[in-house]
Order: structure tokens, then C-alpha cells, then sequence
């Protein structure tokens, strides 16, 4: 080998591996094309051509600077075409540390360990998870929603990898310059809450029962005036309100997501208006019928007992009113008819054929008008029972008797607006025996013309008019006592009459009604005139006429 050999060789290893690559090449290259070029020569100048100007060979001081522009070149490709720097992985070992200048909420957690920021994180959640204290508040008052309903909860791995992120997510020199700048101005971050949307929304709706306000409905106040003048005062309804519950759920939340872990929450509503307005109230503030009935004023303790228990349920009834939808039950507004209720002893139905002293005695009179005017003003009656012995007020089969046992009077109120009762007793002017008990709806008026009578037809009639004698050792020989009053028996077909400006258009079938009736009991005396005292009520054997009372 050559010492100029030797010496390129020499060189050609000192440089860099693909700076050596590169360098072969290019000088196998110029010694191919060097041999080409001296035959070409060769043949020129035997040819007789002009000689060319011989290529300058490239220097060693080329190739180095070539090789410095490479590395530079790689350099930058690294820094600004390359990796974005350290990527953030789930996997981030717990011995990695947070960079300095981050906090966490208010608690310094620069230059710890990603264990020891969790530890801290954890604790810092549990503090404030545990002392959370979120409510819903309104005027009417307060509600709260624990933590452990609503499955409160904080993100502390999202918050530890958010920490660690820091000074990290950009290349070198972008990181570099962030982390000089934590340093000086810090960063904090914030742990995030969440809850169970599911929970929370159920928890709110049973919080409707304390916030909703229901809307007050415009009514009528009825008054009846000492000369029997029926009137009203009106009064306008008001809004009320009702919980929005998803809206609501979305405050809730948004508080949760900002960290208000106790807030008081005011609840979002939405207006409830009143169903109907006040000039739909007094529009159907009209009279829609009425009826009157007769009974005797007095002349006996049993009687006025009688007018006295009349009087009273009439009190009891008089301005009632029977809202929209809703089932009136003679029963349940009077109240049980008792001697401790203040209801005094006259006669009533009993077993069917005979009257008996009963507390309350005389109220059927009371249903049985009332029923009448229900049937004038063509109301929906859902119960009805008649007697077991025709009243001697109304015509048969347009009865309706009550009773604290059961039986009991009711209409449904299906008109759409309130129902207003007036029953008032007043003197009857054609004759002073008797007073007059009359019963006034009001409420949705009845077409323009109509009007409604109902009306009875007697079907079937039995006459008994053969008594059932018994003997009765109680009363002398010679004397008789009715113990049962005769009543005949009847069926009836109740119909209501439809008239269209006082001309007859229809009628409607409303019931069949039978009495059975019942023969007179008579009790025939058997016993020793001279051991025994003639009984009250009484009469010698001979027949003689009896007066049948009413209940």
C-alpha cells in the first residue's frame, strides 16, 4: 500500500458512518467517471479534437461541512418535525413527579410524586365531599340533597393526570418555557364533581310536594238574605306554580361542575294559571231551577220536633256548593242524624209500613226537594232510593229517602262549573198551617227556552182494605188499638219532561217505583175491663177512621 493511500484511508475513518458511506461512493463515482473521461481523450486527440479544461476534485473541507449541515438538518427535524415531546399516558408511574408550581385546589403539589398527589387528592376529596351540603330553597321553604342520594363524586385521577400534564404536553423548548413560567406564576387545578343525573332528577320530583303551589280558582260566594234574596260576591283566582324538575336538575348540576359542593339552589317553576277565569264563573252563575214542598208548621211535640229537624238540615244546606267533577253526597254533607248531634225524635219509616220516633225525623223531605230541582235542572243524580211509604208531598215516584244507616242522596256535578244550593223555609202564604221548603240551583244555565218537570204515572194500584185483627190480653174487652195504619199499594213510573219555550219536545224514562203497602194490624182487648186502664190511642170495638202521619 502507498503512504497516500494509507493516508486517505486514515481520514475516511475518523468521520462519521454515513458522512464514510457517502464519501466512498462519491469517489468510486469520480474515479469511474475520470477513466471514462481519459479514454475519451485519448480518442479525441488521436480524432484531432480541442482538449477540454480537467473537473476540480471536491476537498476534504467540503465533505466536513457537508456532514455538519446533515446533523444540523436531523436536529431540527427532532425539535420541530418530530415527537411533540413526552406523551400523556393513563400509565404514569407513581414515583414521576409533578412539576413544580402546580397546585391542587388550594394545596401546593409541585415537586411531589403522582402517589403522593393522589394521596393528597384523595383526602382533599373526601374533606369536601363529606362536609357537601346542596339544597333546593324557596319561600316555602328548604330541601335537601345528601351526597349519598345523588352519588356525589370526584374525579381525582382525572385531576392527578391533569397536574402531571403540566409542563409536559409541548415539545422540548415549548416545555421548557412552560415550566420556567409555572415556576414564576403557578397554575392550580381544580377537582371535578359529578353526580348521578338519574338519582338527582327523582330526588327533585319528590320535592314537588313542598314547592308546587296549586292556582287558586276565581268563585262565587252565595249569601241568602233575611227576605230569602239569593246573591253572590265574586273573587278573581290566582297563578300558582309547579316545579320544573329538569330545569331545576340543570342548575343543580352546573353548581357541581363549578365546585359549589353548598349551594342552595333556588328551583326553577313554570306557571300553573286557574282552569277557568273569573268571567266564566259569573256566566255560569245563573239559576238553573227550582222546587218547593209543603209541610205542617207545628201542633204537637212530635210535629215541631219534625219542623225542627227540617229547619236544621235546611241550614246545613243552604249556600253549599258542589265544585266541577265532584260527587255530592246528602250523607256526607249533613252528617249522621243522631240525638247527641242535636237532631231531635219524630217520626219515621220503620220495617217498611209503621212510624217510629227516629233522631232526625222529617229530613227526607229535605232530599226529597232537593232531588226534584236536581231532575229540573237535568244534573246527573248517580244515587236514589225511594220509601217504603209514598210521601203525601210529592207526587209518587219522585221521592227520595235518606238515611244515616246508608241510603243516601247523590248527584255528580258533570256541568264543568260549580253548583251552588239555596234551601230556605218560609211561611206559606195560601195557608199558615204550613210552611214551604224550596230548593235553588245555580250554576251553567240550561239552553236558552229549555226547561225540565218531572212527572209520575200511577201503573198499578192495591187497595188494603182487609185488616189483620190479633187478640191482646193488655186492653180491656170492649177496645180496639191500631197498631199499624193501612197503606195501599202502588207502582210508578217516574218520567222527566223536556220543553222547548213551553211547548212539550220529549220525554226521558226515569224509573219504575212499586210500593208494596200494607193492611191495617188491629189489636183486639181480651183483658178485664175492671183490672185494666184503657190504653192511649184506644177506641171501642167498633171501627173508626185514623189519621196516617208523615216521615
Amino acid at each position: 500500500m502507498d503512504k497516500g493511500a494509507g493516508k486517505n484511508a486514515q481520514r475516511e475513518l475518523s468521520m462519521p458512518g454515513y458522512v464514510q458511506k457517502s464519501g466512498a461512493a462519491k469517489r468510486a463515482a469520480y474515479a469511474s467517471s475520470r477513466a471514462g473521461a481519459s479514454k475519451k481523450t485519448a480518442a479525441k486527440r488521436k480524432g484531432g479534437g480541442a482538449r477540454k479544461r480537467r473537473r476540480q476534485r471536491p476537498t476534504m473541507r467540503t465533505w466536513i461541512a457537508a456532514s455538519v449541515l446533515v446533523l444540523l438538518a436531523a436536529a431540527l427535524i427532532v425539535l420541530f418535525g418530530g415527537d411533540r415531546g413526552e406523551a400523556m399516558t393513563s400509565d404514569i408511574g407513581d414515583n414521576e413527579k409533578i412539576c413544580e408550581g402546580v397546585y391542587l385546589e388550594n394545596t401546593y403539589i409541585g415537586g411531589k410524586s403522582v402517589e403522593a398527589a393522589r394521596a393528597m387528592a384523595t383526602e382533599l376529596a373526601r374533606t369536601r365531599l363529606a362536609s357537601a351540603s346542596l339544597s333546593l330553597f324557596s319561600q316555602n321553604g328548604a330541601y335537601a340533597l345528601p351526597a349519598s342520594e345523588i352519588d356525589l363524586s370526584a374525579g381525582v385521577d382525572e385531576a392527578v393526570e391533569e397536574a402531571y400534564a403540566c409542563g409536559r404536553v409541548g415539545n422540548a423548548i415549548e416545555n421548557a418555557r412552560a415550566r420556567s413560567e409555572l415556576k414564576e406564576t403557578g397554575k392550580t387545578i381544580s377537582l371535578r364533581f359529578t353526580l348521578r343525573e338519574a338519582a338527582l332528577l327523582s330526588l327533585i320530583e319528590e320535592a314537588k310536594t313542598l314547592f308546587d303551589v296549586s292556582p287558586e280558582e276565581p268563585y262565587a260566594v252565595p249569601s241568602l238574605s233575611s227576605d230569602f234574596v239569593q246573591s253572590f260576591a265574586f273573587y278573581e283566582g290566582k297563578s300558582g306554580r309547579a316545579l320544573d324538575v329538569q330545569a331545576t336538575a340543570k342548575l343543580v348540576m352546573a353548581a357541581v361542575e363549578r365546585g359549589e359542593l353548598s349551594a342552595q339552589i333556588e328551583p326553577v317553576f313554570t306557571e300553573l294559571p286557574p282552569a277557568m277565569t273569573l268571567d266564566f264563573i259569573k256566566e255560569n252563575t245563573k239559576r238553573i231551577s227550582t222546587f218547593t214542598t209543603r209541610f205542617r208548621a207545628g201542633g204537637s211535640e212530635i210535629v215541631e220536633n219534625r219542623v225542627f229537624n227540617i229547619r236544621k238540615a235546611t241550614d246545613i244546606l243552604n249556600c253549599h256548593v258542589v265544585a266541577p267533577n265532584e260527587t255530592f253526597s246528602y250523607n256526607e254533607v249533613v252528617g249522621p242524624r243522631t240525638n247527641e248531634g242535636g237532631w231531635k225524635d219524630a217520626n219515621g219509616i220503620s220495617g217498611g209500613k209503621e212510624y217510629t220516633l227516629q233522631a232526625g225525623g222529617g229530613v227526607c223531605q229535605t232530599s226529597t226537594t232537593l232531588y226534584n230541582a236536581l231532575l229540573c235542572g237535568h244534573l246527573t243524580v248517580t244515587d236514589r232510593s225511594k220509601h217504603s211509604i209514598p210521601s203525601d208531598y210529592v207526587e209518587k215516584g219522585l221521592d227520595a229517602t235518606v238515611d244515616t244507616s246508608g241510603i243516601d242522596l247523590k248527584f255528580l256535578n258533570d256541568t264543568g262549573a260549580p253548583v251552588y244550593i239555596f234551601m230556605y223555609i218560609k211561611p206559606d202564604p195560601n195557608d199558615s198551617k204550613y210552611l214551604t221548603i224550596t230548593v235553588s240551583l245555580y250554576g251553567k244555565p240550561l239552553p236558552e227556552g229549555v226547561t225540565y218537570k218531572p212527572r209520575s204515572v200511577i201503573t198499578a194500584s192495591a187497595v188494603q182494605d182487609q185488616p189483620i185483627y190479633t187478640e191482646d190480653a193488655g186492653i180491656p174487652r170492649g177496645y180496639q188499638l191500631v197498631s199499624v195504619q193501612p197503606h195501599d199499594g202502588f207502582t210508578a213510573e217516574a218520567y222527566l219532561d223536556k220543553y222547548v219555550n213551553g211547548v212539550l219536545e220529549g220525554s226521558e224514562y226515569l224509573h219504575t217505583d212499586k210500593y208494596r203497602g200494607n193492611p191495617a194490624e188491629i189489636r183486639i182487648g181480651t183483658g178485664d175491663p175492671a183490672a185494666l186502664a184503657v190504653p192511649p190511642g184506644a177506641t171501642p170495638v167498633s171501627p173508626g177512621a185514623t189519621d196516617a202521619g208523615n216521615g
